[in-house]
């Protein structure tokens, strides 16, 4: 009779995505620094992989497996939602840069749509250089 087991994901394998989900958090984290929006962008569908087959190992591993990994998982965890805080951050000096030189530049209304895009509809005049005389 076959062992119930055999077929699911050991410690050695969860740990194995773990280190590469904190090895793509550790170089995003490096591209969020930079303000590197290429790489970040790249790294988004790098981390997705990463993140599906982790996701799929964890739910076919059993509870034993699962608790044996906790401590990585909680500074793996720590480690992503830190990433999260400093995109926000660079979100908004964006932003608040963005809305600046729009005012210095005598434009006026919304650069941003209620999708959170840049409105260069016109609506807020953003991206039509204004001709002065």
């Amino acid at each position: 009779m076959k062992d119930p087991r055999a077929n699911k994901p050991g410690k050695a394998e969860l740990e194995k995505e773990i280190a590469q989900l904190r090895q793509v958090l550790d170089v995003e984290r490096q591209a969020i620094l930079r303000a590197d929006a290429k790489a970040l962008s790249q790294l988004a569908v790098e981390k997705e992989r990463v993140t599906v087959r982790l996701v799929e190992a964890a739910q076919a591993a059993d509870p034993e497996t699962l608790q044996s990994i906790e401590a990585l998982r909680k500074e793996v965890a720590q480690l992503a939602r830190l990433n999260h805080e400093l995109l926000g951050q660079l979100y908004q000096h964006y932003h608040g840069m963005l809305e600046m030189l729009v005012r210095l530049a005598g434009q006026q209304g919304n650069t941003y749509g209620r999708s959170g895009l840049m409105d260069v509809s016109g609506g807020g005049n953003l991206g039509k250089p204004k001709l002065t005389v």
